[in-house]
């Protein structure tokens, strides 16, 4: 049995993806390996695991209790959950690489593995362009000091994998476990019609996101009257989306975990486009295809390879910026295509990443590497 330290601030947050991931990632090692979580504020029971709050009521960026902690401890790994704003106002944390090198040094027995959830923000505005100065290096410090780095999508190895020669990608799982349901007795529970075409949405609407909705359901308002239903925590930007459903809206603000499986049940079509395009980083868009719900979605620059092979056997609906309201549109009015695409999605879940996948990949950099051994840490 190994011990294994997991650190992430918002370790203790409901319905926070990365705070979640971290759950669920100490309870499936737990069950092999002495686990506990190191978190900011009270963390709650997490099966499987011990929780220690590190931070106290110290800022995110003072990082003097996770040392103090790590010095009496010792772990065989650590693993670090990054997101930059997860770490400090503004994505800022310029301690976080330095303990990353201090624990190389001087737990040289301990192997730190970095899990790269984000990596920086890119400097398309003047905003953008501040925090990219200060959060490149960020991310390339810790990339860099690592034993081991996972990337969330390919996106963020084809940035930084060359600064690490022990990184890979480990994608990302659905984020909802899957409940057994009926969609005719889950519709009648939160009050959507039997007869009603349901066009789903789940989790984040930016502004960007906002927009690309829009003549998604322009389109297919245009072909047949729907019900839209959002599900997730903005559900003020959801109520803009009103005038553009010939139909009705419903939206379910923050429901549980398991609530949010039945919800997915009632979707006939769902949206799921996203400001960069799909990638193995979106859990929400995981989810969607575990429930086999026939989803659409866009190619981006950095959507993977994987993800591309599965919309080509079929397991969603993968388009183009400038296809994507006439695939909705498409998708809305053909019901042999939608049930292809649940039933390949259905049949193919293990093709999909799974959180036993993600805990095994972990797992497999336990064995303990000799003193000097790994990538050269920073000077």
């Amino acid at each position: 049995m190994a011990r294994i330290d997991i650190v992430f601030p918002g370790a203790h947050l409901p319905q926070d993806g990365i705070g979640d991931h971290t759950r669920w990632l100490a309870e499936g090692l737990g069950v092999r390996h002495d686990v506990t979580v190191l978190g900011r504020g009270k963390g709650g029971d997490i099966p499987n695991a011990e929780y220690a709050d590190v931070w106290g009521a110290r800022p995110l960026r003072d990082l003097g209790g996770l040392r103090r902690y790590l010095s009496t401890q010792h772990p065989d790994l650590l693993v670090i959950q990054f997101e930059q704003f997860s770490y400090g106002p503004r994505g800022f944390n310029p301690d976080l690489p330095r303990v990353v090198r201090w624990a190389r040094r001087t737990m040289p027995r301990t192997r730190v593995l970095v899990f790269m959830h984000e990596t920086y923000t890119m400097p398309t505005r003047a905003g953008t362009a501040a925090m990219w100065t200060y959060q490149r290096p960020q991310a390339r410090g810790l990339v860099r000091n690592a034993s081991q780095v996972f990337h969330s999508c390919d996106g963020g190895l084809s940035r930084l994998g060359k600064l690490n020669r022990a990184s890979s990608v480990v994608p990302v799982p659905s984020n909802i476990v899957r409940v057994a349901t009926d969609p005719a007795s889950e519709r009648l529970r939160w009050g959507i019609d039997q007869d009603a075409f349901v066009v789903g949405t789940f989790g984040h609407i930016t502004e960007p996101r906002l927009l690309q909705l829009v003549p998604m359901l322009r389109a297919i308002s245009e072909i047949r009257p729907i019900t839209l239903a959002y599900v997730g925590k903005d559900v003020a930007m959801a109520d803009r989306l009103r005038p553009e459903v010939r139909g009705r809206l419903v939206t379910f603000e923050r429901p549980s975990p398991a609530d949010v499986s039945r919800l997915l049940s009632t979707f006939d079509l769902a949206l799921a486009p996203f400001i960069d395009g799909v990638s193995a980083r979106r859990g929400s868009f995981a989810a969607l295809v575990d429930h086999g719900v026939p989803t659409v979605t866009n190619r981006g620059a950095n959507t993977d390879r994987f993800l591309v092979d599965l919309a080509k056997m079929g397991l969603f609906e993968l388009s183009t910026n400038d296809l994507l309201a006439e695939t909705a549109a498409r998708l809305a009015a053909s019901d042999p295509q939608r049930d292809a695409l649940r039933t390949a999605a259905l049949a193919n879940r293990d093709l999909m990443p799974s959180r036993a996948s993600t805990v095994e990949a972990v797992e497999a950099c336990l064995p303990p590497v000799q003193v000097g051994a790994g990538p050269a840490l920073d000077t």
